[in-house]
């Protein structure tokens, strides 16, 4: 990012709204799959159906409990399981690869953790047009969007600032409670 030339260029971030707990169980589990069949198959200790269907078992009991009492979740992966992480995130690199790429162009730089996106993308581009697209490709994947202003943008727990056509990086101060 630091030596990422700017110039005809504007800092974007769009942020998925409750990721986890959109993320479609039948998505994750099939971009879980294409992962694992691309494994070498003679270091894994299971063969992979057995590594699907458990990794299957695990994300459909939605069972949990929240003040002494049992929930089960409807809908989505969840919160407190470390599956979710590795899910979430395979989920959303195959929906980049097979529609945001298309969706930003090939002259846009993605750049994800989690349910955050900074992306570069060319001055010209209607970020209201881009945002609407990337929010009709699958319904409860909704993003919002923020742009740079004041040649700054927020990011995670980072201030992105443009000097000149680079980036300089401040650090949000963690406050001690």
């Amino acid at each position: 990012m630091r030596d990422t030339d700017l110039s005809q260029k504007r800092l974007v971030s769009y942020d998925v709204t409750s990721l986890f707990t959109n993320v479609s169980i039948e998505g994750a589990l099939k971009a879980a799959k294409e992962v694992v069949n691309d494994m070498n198959d003679e270091n894994q200790p299971l063969d992979k159906g057995d590594y699907l269907k458990l990794i299957s078992l695990c994300v459909k009991f939605g069972a949990f409990v929240f003040n002494n009492k049992e929930y089960f979740q409807c809908r989505g992966l969840s919160m407190g399981s470390p599956l979710s992480c590795v899910l979430a995130s395979l989920y959303m690199e195959v929906l980049k690869r097979d529609h945001f790429t298309t969706i930003m162009g090939q002259d846009t730089t993605w750049l994800r953790y989690v349910d955050d996106v900074l992306a570069i993308t060319p001055r010209e581009t209607v970020l209201m047009d881009k945002l609407n697209m990337l929010n009709r490709i699958e319904k409860n994947i909704q993003f919002t969007v923020e742009q740079e202003e004041t040649y700054k943008l927020a990011f995670l727990d980072t201030v992105i600032w443009r000097k000149g056509n680079k980036t300089v990086f401040q650090y949000k101060e963690k406050t001690q409670i």
